[in-house]
C-alpha cells in the first residue's frame, strides 16, 4: 500500500511541475506575475498549433526562471521533448543547463552532446535537451 500512495505522489509532483518551480520562484524571488503572464501566453500560443516561439529579452531580466517555469508547464501539457537552444556560447548553454539543473526540474535536463554519446531513447522518455542554436 506505501508505493502505491509513494508512487501517486510521485505522480502528482511529475504532473505539477509548473506549480512547483512557480512556488520555488516565489521563494527566492518573491514574485511571479510576469513569468506567469509568459508563461499563459506561450501555453496558449502551443494550443493553438503553433511548434516553436521565441522568448527573449534584456541580460538579467528573469528570462531563465520563465524558461524553467515555461518547460514545467509544456511538460505538464504533456509534451515530450523540449529543445531549449541558446546563443552560440559554449559558456552560456553551460550556465542555463546548470540552473535549469539545479531548480529540480524532471526529467533532468541534458546538453545534445550528452544525449548523443548516451544510450537515451528521447522517443520512449520525457526530455529536456540543451544545444546551440547553431550546432
Amino acid at each position: 500500500m506505501a508505493n502505491t500512495s509513494e508512487h501517486a505522489q510521485r505522480l502528482t509532483r511529475k504532473q505539477n511541475r509548473y506549480e512547483n518551480q512557480l512556488d520555488r520562484v516565489k521563494r527566492t524571488m518573491g514574485f511571479t506575475k510576469s513569468i506567469e503572464d509568459t508563461v499563459l501566453a506561450s501555453a496558449q500560443n502551443l494550443s493553438s498549433e503553433a511548434n516553436s516561439f521565441v522568448i527573449y529579452g534584456e541580460p538579467q531580466s528573469g528570462k531563465t526562471e520563465m524558461m524553467i517555469c515555461l518547460v514545467a508547464k509544456i511538460l505538464d501539457l504533456d509534451f515530450r521533448t523540449i529543445v531549449v537552444l541558446v546563443n552560440d556560447s559554449i559558456d552560456l548553454q553551460n550556465q542555463n543547463l546548470r540552473r535549469f539543473q539545479s531548480s529540480g526540474i524532471s526529467p533532468t535536463p541534458m546538453s545534445l552532446s550528452d544525449i548523443l554519446n548516451s544510450d537515451l531513447n528521447v522517443k520512449k522518455k520525457e526530455s529536456i535537451v540543451f544545444c546551440k542554436k547553431n550546432s
